[in-house]
C-alpha cells in the first residue's frame, strides 16, 4: 500500500487505523497531514503523509510539553490508583486495621439519604 503516492482518508484508516473522522478534526484543529485536492475528492501525498507521521512521533515545542504534562499526569493518575488498590486489598486482609476501621464521611445531597464519600 506504501507504494501509491496518493492517499485517501478511507487508504490511511487501512494503513495506521487513523479514521477519516479523526483525520476531519484534526484539519479543522490544523494539526492534520497537508491535503491535495483532485476535483472535488481528497487526497495525501505519500511524502506529506509520511511527514506528518514524523511530526506525531517526535513532537517539538508546544506538543512535546502537552506530551510531557499529559505523561506525567497519567503516571501521577496510576499511582494513586496503585495506593488505593493497595490498601483497599490490606484493609479486605485484615492486615490494616486503620483503613478498615477508618470513619467514612458522608455528604448530603438534597432531600433523601446521605452518600458515602470515599
Amino acid at each position: 500500500m506504501l507504494e501509491k503516492n496518493l492517499y485517501t482518508p478511507a487508504d490511511i484508516e487501512r494503513i495506521d487505523g487513523i479514521s477519516p473522522y479523526l483525520l476531519d478534526k484534526m484539519w479543522a484543529a490544523g494539526t492534520g497531514p497537508r491535503k491535495t485536492y483532485v476535483g472535488t475528492r481528497i487526497f495525501i501525498a505519500r511524502d506529506d503523509y509520511l511527514a506528518w507521521l514524523e511530526k506525531l512521533r517526535n513532537p517539538t515545542g508546544k506538543a512535546a510539553k502537552i506530551v510531557e504534562r499529559t505523561a506525567a499526569m497519567l503516571h501521577a493518575k496510576a499511582k494513586h490508583a496503585a495506593q488505593a488498590s493497595s490498601r483497599a486489598r490490606r484493609a479486605s486482609n485484615g492486615d490494616d486495621y486503620e483503613a478498615a476501621n477508618a470513619p467514612v464521611a458522608t455528604v448530603k445531597r438534597g432531600r433523601g439519604r446521605p452518600r458515602r464519600q470515599a
